[in-house]
């Protein structure tokens, strides 16, 4: 069976900035240096503007979490010369309360739960943070190969009645939150392509990037989440809008 869902996603609203740049030159002209460093600050915003499963049909497919996150994440380049860099990241995500209607288990992990459980919750999803550190190693101009490391921690999500019965037993909304913290050690390796040194020589005339990366869970603390493997492919493509 095929499933089409068409709808707005959690719209994203970021800025980045550059606060210290002083990587080694490639440019004529350029001081060399054999020690670089870059720090950069970003700062997101994601709307709820995502819809939640629906709580009618066991089979639904959401288009979001329908609650807004507030992220912050800073990023330290330390090169070596031009052929080794590694990068330092940190991310810390707050998730924002919300009041979604939701089916209330009698206990963790119920596959069917009956109708009239349905109940609007106060949610607040547990808050993210991750360190990754990624070290390059430059073959030439054009190629490099990585290695990556992720530390994972996200808190225990907070579940309570939006509007307790007031006659007779209320469902214990608690239940919702088992097995949701979780702390992941992932690791991974990949390479990349990129002409961006020979376009800053004049040698490109667009800039872009290609790059892989497999990743799998090496260990985890946690409730009920899967052990996660993954591939990602990226693909940019630098464009200047105005200017020279």
């Amino acid at each position: 069976m095929t499933t089409e869902r068409v709808s707005l996603g959690d719209v994203e609203l970021g800025a980045k900035a550059i606060l210290i740049d002083a990587m080694p030159g490639v440019r004529a002209g350029e001081p060399q240096r054999l020690l670089g460093l870059r720090f950069a600050v970003a700062g997101l915003v994601r709307l709820g503007t995502g819809k939640n499963d629906l709580p009618e049909s066991f089979v639904d497919i959401g288009t979001g979490d329908g609650q807004t996150d507030i992220e912050g994440h800073a990023a330290l380049d330390l090169s070596l010369g031009r052929r080794i860099l590694t990068s330092f990241v940190a991310r810390y995500v707050a998730q924002l309360a919300d009041e979604p209607v939701v089916r209330i288990p009698d206990y963790a992990g119920q596959p069917f739960v009956a109708a009239f459980r349905q109940q609007k919750v106060n949610r607040d999803l547990g808050d993210i943070l991750e360190l990754e550190i990624t070290p390059r190693f430059a073959l030439s101009d054009f190629f490099a190969v990585a290695g990556w490391y992720q530390l994972r921690r996200k808190e225990e999500d907070q579940y309570s009645l939006a509007a307790p019965e007031v006659d007779g037993p209320s469902p214990n909304a608690a239940v919702l939150s088992f097995g949701t913290a979780l702390t992941e050690h992932r690791a991974g390796f990949g390479f990349a392509f990129s002409n961006m040194t020979a376009f800053q020589r004049g040698r490109a005339r667009f800039p872009f990037e290609l790059s892989y990366l497999h990743f799998e869970t090496t260990s985890a603390k946690r409730g009920m989440a899967p052990d996660l493997s993954g591939d990602v492919v990226r693909a940019r493509l630098y464009v200047r809008l105005w200017g020279r």
